[in-house]
């Protein structure tokens, strides 16, 4: 089992990004990666990237 959200692959040069995304509320950018999460960005890491999402709320949910 591989350990990360999206494999995206280039198709006009077959380059393979792996992409694990981490979110978090509130203004704190704070992600912990999994210990598997881990290992694969240190075996993969010419291939991985990390990228933080911050939640915001919609009008409707009371911003």
């Amino acid at each position: 089992m591989e350990h990360y959200d999206i494999r995206s692959v280039n198709p006009s040069t077959g380059e393979v990004r792996l992409i694990e995304v981490k979110g978090h509320k509130g203004l704190e950018i704070y992600a912990e990666l999994t210990e598997d999460e881990a290992e694969l960005a240190v075996r993969e890491r010419a291939v991985l990237a990390i990228h933080s999402l911050r939640h915001r709320k919609r009008a409707a949910e009371g911003a």
